[in-house]
């Protein structure tokens, strides 16, 4: 995709695994699989960079996508780098919402249309993660237990990330998002009225709604 940037890679990175995007349904509508919209989503709306792409890139690199069905179970190890690096988790994985609101607003300067957007996203999915905490607890427990020789990550880290980025896409500023290209109003609609899940908008992203961590 041309429209990649730093925050747009941690998003593909996890869009097939989070599923951190709270308001959609548990099981996914048939109506809402199999869409081609015939565009590319960034260029719907080119959401704004708010990590460090030498971070990302970085995490990326050491902990790839997953490639195989084990490593899909497990929480992705990427968004746990880029917490880390970032200094969002300190040394116990406890998140620091100061520093999580200062991470994801600090490229944008308070001066960018996206700001109040970004801010209000962040402050939900630090909420929303909140009160998984117990979850997320059982579900580390638990792969601990399957792959006991194995180092699990956050579940917390990933979901922090990808809901982040999804509920800032999903606010798009209407001078920002892209009404006139073919394609874009099915997008919006697909996901703010349908309520359909953020990965649906990619053709490759086909199947069922893994479990919520």
């Amino acid at each position: 995709m041309k429209a990649i940037v730093a925050s747009v890679l941690v998003l593909l990175a996890l869009s097939h695994t989070t599923r951190a995007d709270a308001s959609a349904p548990d099981d996914v509508p048939a109506t809402c699989l199999n869409k081609n919209f015939n565009v590319d989503p960034f260029e719907c709306c080119k959401t704004p960079k708010l990590l460090d792409e030498t971070v990302v890139k970085q995490c990326v690199k050491s902990y790839p996508p997953p490639q195989d069905v084990k490593d899909e179970i497990k929480p992705d190890c990427m968004s746990e780098c880029v917490m880390n690096s970032t200094q969002i988790f300190d040394r116990r994985q406890n998140v620091n919402d100061a520093k999580a609101m200062e991470t994801f607003l600090e490229k944008l300067n308070g001066k960018s249309v996206w700001a109040d957007i970004v801010q209000k996203a962040v402050m939900q999915c630090l909420d929303d993660a909140d009160n998984r905490k117990e979850e997320f607890n059982r579900d580390m427990k638990a792969l601990q237990q399957r792959f006991p020789k194995e180092r699990i990550c956050s579940p917390a880290a990933g979901f922090i990330m990808e809901c982040v980025h999804v509920v800032v896409y999903k606010n798009c500023p209407a001078s920002v998002f892209k009404d006139s290209l073919t394609g874009c109003p099915a997008i919006k609609k697909h996901l703010n009225v349908d309520n359909c899940p953020f990965y649906t908008i990619f053709p490759e992203k086909k199947g069922n709604k893994a479990k919520k961590h």
